[in-house]
């Protein structure tokens, strides 16, 4: 397999993208490798930037953390109720 090429216009319309979907919610950028794109974002934003990505430039492949907003937390006094 060669090696993967950059097209820089493709990398500055995701960019664009991220930008516009985060607002004020965009903290850093950056392009560790050619095909890698790494962006900080504000847990409140995560989910307008990735309808943005999949929805205006059909991406396929997105890792995202922390966008989880769970209805229930056990606590250590929760107790489980018995099925009989």
């Amino acid at each position: 397999m060669g090696m993967m090429t950059t097209n820089q216009a493709t990398v500055t319309r995701i960019e664009e993208t991220v930008a516009a979907r985060s607002n004020s919610a965009f903290l850093s950028g950056t392009q560790p490798q050619a095909d890698t794109l790494h962006f900080k974002i504000e847990k409140r934003a995560m989910r307008a930037v990735v309808e943005g990505l999949v929805n205006e430039l059909h991406a396929r492949f997105l890792i995202s953390v922390g966008t989880d907003t769970p209805t229930f937390i056990p606590t250590t006094t929760s107790t489980i109720p018995r099925i009989s």
